[in-house]
């Protein structure tokens, strides 16, 4: 009795392509790439125009941190009753209450909290530098690279403080902006990156 031949089982093109792609078709990694590419236009938009405009930007931002920090402190006080001990209880309590505090106030004075969040924000831009300069020294390579991005940062720290709280009109807004402009670019590359490994699968 003669064995029968082994033979290796046809795999289809489209059974590879779903397994390249995890089970996602080509229309649907297609579709996912012109969102991620859309809300990336979207956010640059809207990072030009909080550059544009970063009093705008820098206020909205400001009342968003607010509103996040009293729906923080609300969370904190549920948990506070639902505490395993008393001492825990009151701990989550107290923070639960401060953050609400704090997120109320910078609602009633988002000027004042602009100002306190810049001059944050120029204490870590000191200390980042710092932290930088020093440890460029320490680097055999990309030392020059280290020792730049540190200086500029401690420049920016001196640039903040010297016009404090003027700053405060301006830097939230530009920084927020910047942030959504780089976001932005980063979703559209990733979205033209999915779109071409698709398109070149199809083919």
């Amino acid at each position: 009795m003669q064995p029968k031949p082994i033979t290796s089982p046809s795999i289809k093109r489209e059974d590879l392509m779903n397994v390249e792609t995890g089970g996602m078709s080509m229309e649907a990694a297609k579709k996912g790439s012109g969102l991620a590419a859309a809300l990336g236009v979207f956010l640059i938009i809207l990072g030009v125009l909080a550059v544009l405009e970063p009093l705008y930007a820098g206020a909205s931002f400001t009342v968003l941190l607010a509103l996040l920090l009293i729906g923080a402190g609300i969370v904190k006080l549920v948990w506070a009753f639902g505490a395993r001990s008393a001492g825990a209880g009151v701990i989550t309590f107290v923070f639960g209450v401060l953050t609400m505090l704090v997120g109320l106030y910078m609602l009633a004075r988002p000027g004042i909290a602009m100002a306190t969040l810049t001059l944050v924000l120029a204490v870590y831009f000191l200390l980042s530098g710092i932290s930088e300069i020093m440890y460029a020294f320490k680097l055999e390579s990309g030392r020059g690279t280290a020792l730049f991005t540190g200086i500029v940062s401690v420049l920016l720290a001196i640039m903040i403080w010297r016009q404090w709280p003027l700053s405060g009109l301006w830097l939230i807004g530009v920084l927020v902006g910047v942030k959504l402009m780089f976001t932005g670019w980063m979703l559209v590359a990733i979205g033209g990156t999915a779109r071409a490994v698709a398109s070149s699968m199809e083919a």
